[in-house]
């Protein structure tokens, strides 16, 4: 299990890309980090943290850390997708908000698992986002591209449903 997600340590260091298993050793190196440096800790997160956990586990580790899920249908052919993680999901604090706040999944409808989750949810536009409680029913659904400001308010204002 793999978290991708980069970190800066300081801002004459390299970025590095760490295994994480879990959001608490997360949040250690992120206030490690944080004494490396003047900036703050939701600066240090590069880019969006994804899991990739089975949607299985995903939801087993959303119960178990008190967490909403994020779901991101996505595709290598479609254009607002490749937007989004250009622009939306490497904004830092958009990053740092699903890094920390959320348990977030990167779905490929291009491989079968991928489809699999998609058709569970009845997911057929991409990009799409779905916000889901950590019992794994809907919150939110979002359909298309969406800039960082608007997609930040949104993460934050359903960060506790």
């Amino acid at each position: 299990m793999i978290l991708h997600s980069k970190i800066l340590l300081s801002p004459l260091s390299s970025i590095f890309v760490l295994p994480v298993c879990t959001m608490k050793k997360m949040l250690l190196i992120g206030l490690f980090c944080t004494s490396l440096s003047s900036k703050t800790a939701a600066q240090q997160i590069l880019a969006a943290a994804f899991y990739d956990y089975s949607f299985e586990v995903l939801l087993k580790q959303a119960t178990k850390q008190h967490k909403p899920i994020l779901l991101f249908f996505t595709a290598n052919w479609c254009q607002p997708c490749q937007q989004l993680k250009a622009s939306s999901f490497s904004n830092e604090t958009v990053a740092s908000v699903i890094s920390l706040k959320y348990m977030a999944k990167m779905v490929d409808v291009e491989q079968f698992v991928g489809m699999d989750i998609a058709d569970l949810h009845q997911v057929r536009q991409y990009p799409t986002i779905l916000l889901l409680n950590k019992e794994g029913k809907e919150i939110l659904r979002l359909k298309g591209y969406y800039p960082p400001s608007y997609l930040l308010k949104v993460l934050l204002d359903n960060q506790t449903k």
